[in-house]
């Protein structure tokens, strides 16, 4: 069973509290277990100290083993955490450390599951996570049990221990504040491929908490081989390094989030401030007074960065790349000419320069020169093909050329040049998608996609391509695509709702004009459809029902008008399809009361008033056929009641009091027969019979004159002047 198997873990555990966990102290004769770690002069100066310092390394560990021996394990740890801060190198301390918080994690075992995985997580945070691990073979085994006893606890407590939940365990206990439990639950996520960047990133950023800049160091470079142009994680690594004195790869990182992001102040201030120290200790850094001359650039203030250059400038005459900086300084400061100068001078030393020919380029274009611009722009790219920048540089300058025939012309010519190159074919397509010739649009959107998959505009308007010649399935295929690529694009996502809504509604219509032209199946083909993509809809479940309706099904068809009403529990249409359905089958007590709940809904429509009163009238006449059954069968009393039910539902139905009449007559009540008779020829004066019931019962009564004219009316106003009953009242009416 699961607990006993559980308990052998355990015993296994307090087993290897005595046989493994490793507590460090000096003994007599030989030294069975190790010592901390000190040098001589370390001992010196901790006893120098001893009388000064409430406490010292030495003294901490001494304490720590003394409280584990007496199983006070909580002042262990305390003890041993105070030895590790004064001297974090000793792998001693560190092996007891953890040592404690095992046996009190085994002590926390069935008291508090918590406090329990969290001392097992101590013990590997300081075991394999921690600055200076320790190599021992005994680090190693108090380890392996520490990672098998949280392991045991997790399974026990059925902690899901899924790469997915030990991502949110960590989150959790980081809010907690227990950060060194945190790492490892981070690290155990990392078993997951889609949560390495977010678990690599907080694991940088609890160990810059904890002040261990190097593991953060670690641990940023990791998360950015994940995401590269994460701007955010280049800062925080810059902050790391930056910590720790490392101030080329600080500035290295804080360049790379400053292209990322060139509006961020707080990197711009960073670099500036690395700058000036590098000048407060050497003034004759000609690279740091160019690299504080960038930064005040970049900062506006344009005189202060010009200062900065031509000091460097003063020191290394020849240097290029602060020549290019003080050409793109005039350029800001829109002095053309002089950033003309400066780029021309680099390009006499070196004329493959793909930078200046690509900043000579920008600076022809704010001079107005066209043509001049694009040709230094293609040299560029010649020498740099690779060279983003130019290459969309280029591009737009061609669209700036007052000929469209002439701009489209060289859009056309570069996009052959650069066949492969997806922003010279997605330019051209967009060019001749305003142009309307969309087919051929279609073909370089395409192309642009193949080439490269992240470049987004090509998927809106490849879909809105299809969109326009209503190939709503290829449209949405297409931005699904583009959501893979990037799933939080917002034009992308609107986009998709339109289609979607658009291929919703056309859908919807094709299914109308396939019911209206008889195609029924087709039609509830496409509703099943629009069910299908788009989820329930009450409307769409009435027209479904309606086709199935249409081709007799109608079993589907009441589940379709059933599901409308689960949606929409007073729809008036389905009631009144569902009366039809209940109509034709005779069930007139089910048709009344749906048609009634539709009336309600619905009170000024004729149809369903209509409607209402045929399955009225179906429903009298079926009562005065099943009460004409009883008085057949001599129920007298039954007959009755069901008479009476009729006209109290339809008050002028004449045949009711007709029926009635005749139970009276066959109970001998005559007098009570005659006022029902009475009825009926008041209702509809045309119901002869009633004429002729009327007359017998006087005739009976010996009220001749009554008789005499109730026979009259009678053979007066019948057709068959043949009939047996007609022939009696003649001959009644000779005797009377």
């Amino acid at each position: 069973m699961r607990i006993n198997r559980f308990f052998k873990s355990l015993i296994i555990v307090n087993l290897l509290t005595v046989s493994h966990i490793a507590i460090a102290y000096p003994l007599e004769g030989n030294d069975l277990l190790s010592k901390p770690y000190t040098s001589e002069i370390n001992e010196i100066n901790t006893r120098m100290a001893y009388s000064e310092y409430a406490g010292t390394a030495n003294d901490y560990f001494q304490k720590g083993v003394s409280y584990y021996n007496s199983n006070e394990h909580t002042k262990a740890i305390s003890a041993f955490e105070q030895a590790l801060k004064l001297n974090p190198q000793d792998p001693s301390t560190r092996i007891n450390l953890a040592a404690a918080h095992i046996a009190r994690g085994t002590y926390y075992f069935r008291l508090d599951q918590a406090k329990s995985a969290n001392d097992y997580r101590s013990a590997i945070y300081y075991l394999k996570y921690d600055e200076n691990i320790p190599e021992k073979q005994l680090a190693q085994e108090n380890l392996s049990t520490a990672v098998t006893n949280l392991k045991n606890v997790l399974t026990e407590y059925k902690i899901n221990q899924s790469p997915k939940n030990r991502f949110k365990l960590a989150k959790e206990l980081r809010g907690q504040g227990n950060f060194k439990e945190a790492i490892v639950e981070f690290n155990e996520a990392l078993a997951d491929p889609n949560l390495k960047f977010e678990a690599y990133e907080a694991l940088g950023d609890i160990m810059r908490v904890l002040q261990k800049d190097i593991k953060a160091i670690e641990y940023y470079e990791n998360a950015l081989s994940i995401d590269s142009d994460n701007g955010d994680l280049h800062i925080k690594l810059a902050r790391a390094l930056n910590k720790v004195g490392n101030l080329d790869g600080a500035v290295k990182e804080y360049d790379i989030a400053l292209n990322l992001d060139e509006n961020n102040k707080e990197i711009v201030n960073s670099l500036e401030n690395i700058w000036k120290s590098r000048l407060q200790e050497n003034p004759q850094d000609p690279i740091a007074h160019m690299n504080l001359g960038v930064v005040l650039q970049k900062k506006g203030d344009f005189q202060a960065a010009l200062q900065e250059y031509k000091t460097a400038e003063a020191m290394d005459q020849g240097n290029l790349t602060l020549k290019l900086n003080m050409g793109t300084l005039f350029q800001t400061m829109n002095d053309l000419p002089s950033a003309m100068r400066a780029y021309d001078s680099i390009l006499q030393i070196n004329p493959v320069d793909a930078r200046t020919h690509y900043y000579r380029a920008t600076a022809l274009k704010q001079l107005g020169n066209i043509k001049g611009a694009i040709d230094e722009f293609q040299i560029a790219l010649k020498i740099d093909p690779k060279n983003i920048p130019a290459k969309k540089a280029l591009f737009d300058t061609v669209k700036e050329i007052n000929n469209p025939e002439e701009s489209f012309k060289i859009m056309s010519e570069l996009a052959k040049v650069y066949e492969n190159d997806a922003i010279a074919q997605y330019n051209l397509a967009y060019e001749l998608h305003t142009q309307k010739r969309i087919e051929e649009a279609l073909i370089l959107y395409q192309k642009t996609i193949a080439l490269d998959p992240k470049l987004i505009d090509a998927y809106l308007n490849a879909a809105s391509i299809y969109r326009e010649k209503k190939q709503y399935q290829e449209a949405t295929a297409t931005l699904q695509n583009a959501l893979v690529v990037n799933p939080d694009n917002p034009k992308a996502k609107n986009l998709l709702t339109q289609i979607q809504e658009e291929t919703t509604i056309n859908l919807y219509e094709q299914a109308v004009a396939r019911y209206n032209q008889g195609d029924y199946q087709s039609a509830i083909q496409d509703y099943k459809r629009i069910i299908a993509e788009n989820g329930e809809s009450a409307d769409v479940y009435v027209s479904l029902g309606a086709a199935y309706q249409a081709i007799n099904k109608i079993d589907e068809a009441i589940s379709a008008y059933n599901k409308t009403l689960e949606l929409d529990k007073e729809n008036p249409a389905a009631l009144y399809y569902l009366g039809t359905i209940y109509y034709s089958q005779k069930n007139y007590e089910k048709a009344y009361n749906v048609y009634q709940r539709a009336l309600k809904q619905d009170s000024q429509n004729g149809e369903i008033k209509e409607a209402l009163k045929a399955v009225e009238i179906a429903r009298n006449e079926e009562l005065l056929n099943k009460g004409f059954n009883e008085y057949n069968a001599k129920r007298y009393l039954k007959a009755l009641e069901i008479f009476n039910h009729v006209i109290k539902s339809d008050p002028d139905n004449a045949y009711a009091y007709y029926y009635r009449g005749m139970v009276y007559d066959a109970q001998n009540k005559y007098l009570t027969a005659i006022e029902d008779y009475k009825r009926a020829i008041a209702k509809d004066n045309t119901l002869m019979v009633a004429y002729y019931a009327l007359g017998v019962d006087y005739d009976t009564l010996h009220l001749t004159a009554d008789a005499k004219k109730a026979y009259q009316k009678f053979v007066d106003g019948s057709k068959d002047k043949n009939d047996e009953y007609v022939k009696y009242a003649k001959q009644r009416l000779q005797k009377l």
